[in-house]
C-alpha cells in the first residue's frame, strides 16, 4: 500500500454527485439494481433543478408501510424484536403473504385478548381473596351475618391505638361492640354491630376512632371456606392462562420462520420505495440525484447504463453549487469499531480531518492504563470476541482491543485479578528482577516523551490512573523531569 493509499484509508471518503435521468417506468429498476447497496446517498432531486423545467417531487404513499407496521406490532405482541435485515434474494410480495400476516395477527390478537381477560379475572379473584382472608377467624356464614334485619354490620380495620381508646372511652356503651378476626402490626381486622336505630351514632363514633371500612363483595359460607374456594378458582384461572400462553407460543413457532422472511422482504421493499420520494418527474421522465463514493462512482454509472434509456452525469463536489456531501468515514477494520464515539459526539464535516484513529489509540491505551489487569483483560477480550462473533453485537468489537490493552498493561503492572505479586515467578523466568514498569527506567521516559506531544494525554495519564499505579506514574514523571533538567544543563 502506498503512502497516498494509506492516507486515504484513514480519511473521510471522497464523494461524487451522480445525476440519473430517464424514463419514469425504469425508476424502480434503477433503485433496485443500483441504489440499495449502501453506497448511494440520495438528495431531493428538485433542489438540483431549475423550477422552470416543470419537474415536481414524486410524492406517493408507500404501499408497504402499513404491512411493515402490522408485522412490527405482531413481533411486539409476542414479545420479540424484529429480525435484523440481511442480504438475501429479493422477491415480490404476493397477496397471499399479506393474507397470512393478517390471519396470524388476528389469531394472536384473539389469544392475547383472551389471556388478558383471564389475567384480569385472576387479579379480581386475588383481590377478593385478600379481602376475605382478613376475616377467616370469624366462624360464621358471611351471608347470614349481613342478612340481619335489625342489626347493621360493618367490616374493616381498626388501629391498635384506637382499639385501646375504645376499650376505655366506650366501655360502658353497650352498642359499641367490636369483634376482632385477625391482627397485623398496625391494628385489628374485624367487625362491629350496631342496632339499626343507632347506626348513625355508632358509625360516627367509629369514624372518630379512624375505623377503615371495607366493603366486601357478595359471597356465601364462612370467610375461611370462601378463601379456600377463591384459591381454587385462582389456580384454575392460572392454568387457563398458561394454556393460552402455550397456544400463543405454538402458533408463533409454526409461523416464525416464514414471518421473519416476509418481514425482511417487506422492509426491503419499503426502504426501496421510499427512495422514489427523492426523485422528481415530469410527464414520463424522472430525475434522481445522490452522492456516491468516488471510488465506486464509475461502477455505479456502469450499472445504471445497463438499463435502457438511462443517462448518468458524475460531478465533483467543487463543481456543484452549494454542495454538502455526506460524511462517510473510511477506516481499516481495527479502527472501525471506534467510529461509534466519533458518530456519538458528531461526525466531522466533509473535507475535515477524521480523528477516529487518534480516538482508537488514546482510548485503547488509556483503558489499558486505568484497568491494567492480565486476568480481567483476558476475560474482557474473550467475552467481547464471543459477543461479537456469536451475538453479533457491534459494540462488543470495542471490548476486544480494550481487553488486550488491559492485558498488556496488566503484565507491565504485575496484576492478575487484583493480585499484584502473581506474576513474580514469570518475571523471574524471563530474567527480570521485578515488574517491567519498575525495571525499565528508559521506558516511562520514552512513553511520556511521545505523549508529551499531546498535553491532554499526559494529564490523563497522571490524573485518571488507579491509585495503585501512582508510584509507577510518579516515577515516570520524575524520570521525565530528570531528563529535562539534564538537557537544560547540557
Amino acid at each position: 500500500m502506498t503512502r497516498k493509499e494509506d492516507e486515504d484509508t484513514l480519511a473521510i471518503e471522497k464523494m461524487k454527485l451522480v445525476r440519473v435521468d430517464g424514463l419514469l417506468k425504469n425508476l424502480d429498476s434503477v433503485i433496485y439494481n443500483c441504489c440499495l447497496d449502501g453506497n448511494f446517498h440520495p438528495e431531493p432531486a428538485i433542489q438540483h433543478m431549475s423550477g422552470s423545467l416543470g419537474y415536481i417531487t414524486l410524492s406517493e404513499d408507500n404501499p408497504y408501510t402499513s404491512h411493515v407496521q402490522k408485522m412490527e406490532e405482531l413481533y411486539q405482541l409476542v414479545g420479540e424484536s424484529t429480525p435484523p435485515l440481511k442480504a438475501q434474494t429479493t422477491r415480490g410480495i404476493q397477496p397471499e403473504d399479506k393474507d397470512k400476516i393478517q390471519e396470524l395477527a388476528d389469531r394472536l390478537a384473539q389469544l392475547q385478548s383472551e389471556k388478558a381477560d383471564l389475567e384480569k379475572q385472576k387479579s379480581e379473584l386475588e383481590e377478593k381473596k385478600a379481602q376475605f382472608s382478613h376475616f377467616t377467624g370469624l366462624d360464621m356464614p358471611f351471608d347470614e351475618i349481613i342478612k340481619g334485619e335489625y342489626i347493621k354490620v360493618r367490616f374493616g380495620f381498626l388501629p391498635k391505638a384506637s382499639y385501646a381508646r375504645m376499650m376505655v372511652a366506650y366501655a360502658e356503651n353497650p352498642h359499641v361492640l367490636f369483634v376482632t378476626c385477625s391482627e397485623d402490626k398496625g391494628g385489628y381486622w374485624g367487625i362491629y354491630f350496631t342496632p339499626l336505630r343507632n347506626a348513625d351514632e355508632i358509625d360516627g363514633i367509629f369514624a372518630t376512632l379512624f375505623f377503615e371500612r371495607l366493603h366486601l363483595p357478595e359471597a356465601s359460607g364462612t370467610p375461611e371456606s370462601i378463601v379456600k374456594q377463591l384459591g381454587e378458582e385462582i389456580n384454575d384461572c392460572q392454568k387457563k392462562i398458561e394454556q393460552k400462553e402455550e397456544e400463543i407460543t405454538r402458533c408463533w413457532a409454526e409461523q416464525k420462520e416464514g414471518c421473519s422472511e416476509t418481514y425482511q422482504q417487506l422492509k426491503w421493499h419499503e426502504e426501496a420505495f421510499d427512495l422514489r420520494h427523492y426523485a422528481a418527474y415530469r410527464d414520463n421522465y424522472f430525475f434522481l440525484v445522490g452522492w456516491v463514493p468516488a471510488a465506486k462512482a464509475d461502477a455505479f454509472a456502469e450499472k445504471v447504463k445497463q438499463i435502457r434509456h438511462m443517462r448518468v452525469t458524475i460531478s465533483d463536489p467543487e463543481e456543484v453549487e452549494n454542495a454538502t456531501p455526506p460524511t462517510k468515514l473510511k477506516n481499516p477494520w481495527f479502527v472501525k469499531p471506534f467510529e461509534f464515539f466519533v458518530d456519538m459526539y458528531g461526525l466531522p464535516s466533509y473535507g475535515e480531518m477524521d480523528i477516529t484513529a487518534f480516538v482508537a489509540i488514546t482510548f485503547t491505551v488509556l483503558f489499558g492504563i486505568m484497568f491494567g489487569d492480565l486476568g480481567q483483560g483476558a476475560v474482557l477480550a474473550v467475552g467481547g470476541f464471543i459477543l461479537w462473533k456469536w451475538k453479533k453485537m457491534a459494540l462488543a468489537r470495542l471490548i476486544v482491543p480494550c481487553g488486550i490493552s488491559s492485558m498488556v498493561f496488566g503484565f507491565m503492572f504485575g496484576s492478575v485479578f487484583g493480585f499484584e505479586e502473581a506474576l513474580e515467578p514469570v518475571y523471574e523466568a524471563l530474567g527480570m528482577s521485578g515488574k517491567p514498569i519498575s525495571n525499565w527506567p528508559g521506558a516511562p521516559t520514552t512513553v511520556l516523551d511521545t505523549a508529551a506531544i499531546n498535553p491532554i494525554l499526559v494529564l490523563s495519564l497522571i490524573h485518571i490512573s488507579e491509585p495503585t499505579r501512582q508510584a509507577e506514574i510518579s516515577y515516570a514523571v520524575f524520570c521525565l523531569k530528570k531528563k529535562k533538567n539534564k538537557r537544560t544543563r547540557d
